[in-house]
């Protein structure tokens, strides 16, 4: 403990929640928060899509997918659609032929975007100083 004017407080620098942060997410944009942001992202988009399967009413577009079936779940499939939205923006194997599929599919669809700048800027400040 510090001291100062008479009151006593834990220095910061020891505070454990400022020390998970600070190892967690740093200051700006670092390649470990870009890496830990993406996954947590990532595994939400998962579970999300995992939880709305069904609502979604896909459909495969051209190609024969396996693991693909638009009313029974399968990990396969989720894997691949949630890393086809995440980081495509212009076209997917899978596409959801509900209104509620695709407000989904854009959301995220979106954050995979905001995703991709985020690596971009992380990549031209690592490399550019």
């Amino acid at each position: 403990y510090k001291t100062e004017n008479g009151i006593s407080y834990l220095p910061q620098d020891n505070f454990i929640p400022n020390s998970f942060f600070r190892f967690g997410f740093g200051y700006g944009f670092r390649l470990r928060n870009f890496i830990i942001s993406f996954i947590l992202i990532f595994v939400s988009c998962f579970i999300c899509n995992k939880h709305y399967w069904a609502r979604y009413s896909l459909e495969k577009k051209d190609l024969t997918i396996e693991y693909f079936n638009p009313v029974k779940y399968s990990n396969y499939a989720n894997f691949h659609y949630t890393t086809d939205v995440l980081t495509k923006a212009i076209d997917s194997q899978f596409q959801p032929s509900s209104n509620f599929g695709m407000i989904l599919y854009s959301i995220q669809g979106c954050i995979g975007l905001v995703f991709f700048s985020l690596l971009i800027t992380v990549l031209i400040n690592k490399f550019v100083k």
